[in-house]
């Protein structure tokens, strides 16, 4: 919403030509990206002790930033701390046993293809 707008469209036939929006000057909020150039570039993760610094991160590709754990490589904005480990799943009651299904109609097979059948007529266009 803080990006530039779109230019204008040309006015119908009759009417006078609609100027072009202006464009707005870019949120210095918004995440660096291609809609947003000049946002200030995001700081990375302070990395801890022993892991090796690796350039470039999401969003600032010059600042220093640590890489991901083994459990956890796709956080890269972490203070590189280890994830929680996922507590274990009780295992499944038994329920009931499967109802079977009542016989439904058989499905139809449907036309066969034929290659030289008619065309299906294409959509107008649009003008």
């Amino acid at each position: 919403p803080d990006g530039p707008l779109f230019p204008g469209k040309p006015g119908c036939p009759g009417s006078p030509t609609k100027p072009a929006n202006p464009v707005l000057p870019v949120s210095p909020g918004k995440p660096l990206g291609p809609d947003n150039p000049v946002a200030p570039l995001s700081p990375c993760c302070p990395c801890a002790p022993g892991w090796p610094i690796e350039p470039g991160c999401p969003g600032n590709p010059v600042a220093p930033c640590c890489p991901g754990l083994p459990e956890n490589p796709l956080a890269p904005f972490s203070p590189c701390a280890p994830v929680a480990p996922v507590p274990p799943v009780a295992p499944a009651t038994p329920g009931l046993p499967a109802k079977p299904c009542e016989p439904g109609e058989p499905v139809s097979p449907g036309k066969p293809f034929d290659p030289d059948g008619p065309a299906r007529p294409g959509k107008p266009t649009d003008p």
